[in-house]
């Protein structure tokens, strides 16, 4: 099983720091998390975040 968990991890590659505004009721936020692009690249990630109402997300 620790083979499998490794393997998986081994494809997924390293998390990514992506970093997004947001605005709540208080305002407009910066936000930053870490990510791993499994089913899809930067463009799918970011047009999700897009859809959901973050702006000027950025994917390291």
């Amino acid at each position: 099983m620790k083979n499998i968990i490794k393997k998986l991890m081994q494809y997924a590659g390293k998390p990514r720091l992506v970093e997004f505004d947001y605005r709540d009721a208080t305002g407009l936020h910066h936000g930053c998390c870490y990510v791993r692009c499994l089913f899809g690249g930067d463009r799918k990630f970011r047009r999700a975040l897009h859809s959901l109402g973050y702006c000027n997300i950025r994917v390291a």
